[in-house]
């Protein structure tokens, strides 16, 4: 027997008119699709250059679910994702700024994991039983390898891998206009501040403001697809593929779509 047809979430009648929000927006984003085909085909064998294409590959990824969000009218969470494409973007320009740093950015991973681990034996150490001997020994010594570097003046751990606030890393690379606007309402939705909670809601009755609406669709876009073209740049000029001219098309096109 065949299952029942699925029923997935979603608006297909808002599709067009979402579309239309930006038609040219969205084509230059199907363009993109043979572009990230043949980057990320590319092999890479540094440690900079393979974070790089991950985390670029990522915000490509996300681009596709932006876009599934937003052309079924959840602009408030397209909001949300396209959040998380920009950090990728700083970051990734962050580290092109201040290649060095790398060693941070991954070792800070085994200060992450041994937090968790403290949390686990404290907490629930019937969770952790199965950790053998060997791993157990494996996280504290790496741990104990990496620990000087986050430690701050104080003594303490830091939260991050670098030293600076996603606010001023953003600074640091001169993003630090979309932080004040799109950054700081995007993560007033995520955080359900009074903030986020006034930008989802609809201006006469106060309610939540639900899909399918066109509210937020531009912003979100926008935002995630200049975050992508970033991302891709930079991996292109860091790893030094060659793939500037195709890029440099993909740019002109994401301004010539949003040119006010």
């Amino acid at each position: 027997m065949r299952p029942d047809r699925v029923e997935m979430v979603g608006f297909p009648e808002f599709w067009q008119k979402a579309h239309d929000v930006n038609a040219a927006a969205f084509t230059a984003i199907r363009n993109m699709n043979p572009i990230q085909e043949e980057l990320f085909s590319k092999q890479v064998s540094e440690r900079l250059h393979k974070v790089i294409r991950r985390i670029s590959k990522m915000t490509y990824n996300s681009l596709g679910a932006l876009t599934t969000i937003l052309l079924n009218g959840y602009g408030n969470d397209g909001m949300k994702v396209a959040r998380s494409m920009f950090e990728a973007g700083v970051t990734v320009s962050y580290l092109k700024k201040y290649p060095t740093e790398i060693d941070d950015y991954l070792e800070f991973y085994h200060i992450l994991v041994k937090r968790q681990l403290n949390y686990l034996d404290a907490e629930d150490p019937d969770r952790v039983k199965a950790l053998s001997a060997e791993r157990r020994a494996q996280i504290e010594s790496e741990y104990a390898r990496v620990r000087s570097r986050f430690t701050n003046k104080k003594g303490n751990i830091r939260k991050s891998w670098c030293t600076m606030s996603i606010f001023d890393m953003a600074k640091e690379v001169d993003r630090e206009d979309h932080y004040r606007t799109f950054y700081v309402s995007a993560s007033g939705m995520h955080h359900i501040d009074i903030g986020g909670i006034a930008n989802q809601s609809e201006e006469e009755s106060f309610d939540v403001d639900v899909a399918p609406s066109l509210n937020w669709i531009d912003i979100a876009l926008i935002t995630g697809h200049g975050a992508t073209i970033t991302t891709m740049t930079d991996y292109n000029e860091i790893a030094g593929h060659g793939m500037d001219i195709k890029l440099v098309i993909a740019h002109e096109e994401f301004k010539n779509a949003w040119k006010r």
